[in-house]
């Protein structure tokens, strides 16, 4: 595998490569892969306010989402990038990511109930197996049911879906919709 598309990031290549196989790996690419997840993560980089080491710690602390909940490279990259754009980088960035879905999919009562005050069906944002359906569908399925509560009641409905780390995630979205 190549690490070209990491070539900008200051690190090592040894770190790089490290960083890329992890990564990749987490998210379930085989070595051929690798350069497919290197792209991706220069590409974010490049559209974001993030450095490719700053997305490289990131996509480490977020990669278990994929295997977790079924959410794609490219949405986690996605994620990344926004939150990047708010000035939420690095680990802390992954963090909120892995937040919203683990939040989001859990069977606590303040979110199931949470979902249905608002209109939202598990079936909205999740596929018949259980994984979420993408970042985009998501996002836009829960601001157009909380668009309909006061601003008020909308921040005591997101809080209830998620902690505050993962909140940061669904600001992030929401901003990018509007």
């Amino acid at each position: 595998y190549s690490t070209q598309g990491m070539a900008i990031n200051p690190q090592s290549i040894e770190k790089s490569s490290a960083s890329l196989v992890s990564i990749g790996t987490a998210i379930g690419f085989a070595s051929e892969g690798f350069d497919h997840v290197a792209d991706v993560i220069a590409k974010t980089a490049a559209v974001s306010m993030s450095s490719v080491g700053s997305l490289t710690e990131a996509f480490k602390s977020a990669s278990s989402v994929n295997a977790l909940y079924g959410v794609s490279l490219e949405d986690i990259a996605l994620q990344l990038a926004l939150l990047s754009n708010l000035g939420i980088q690095g680990s802390a960035a992954g963090t909120a990511v892995k937040n919203t879905y683990k939040e989001l999919n859990s069977e606590a009562e303040k979110v199931t109930k949470t979902l249905k005050a608002i209109g939202v069906e598990v079936s909205d944002i999740k596929t018949p197996d259980g994984k979420f359906k993408d970042y985009i569908t998501v996002v836009k399925t829960l601001d157009e049911a909380l668009s309909k509560l006061s601003a008020n009641e909308r921040v005591h409905a997101m809080e209830r879906l998620t902690n505050e780390r993962g909140l940061r995630d669904f600001v992030a979205g929401f901003k990018a919709l509007h």
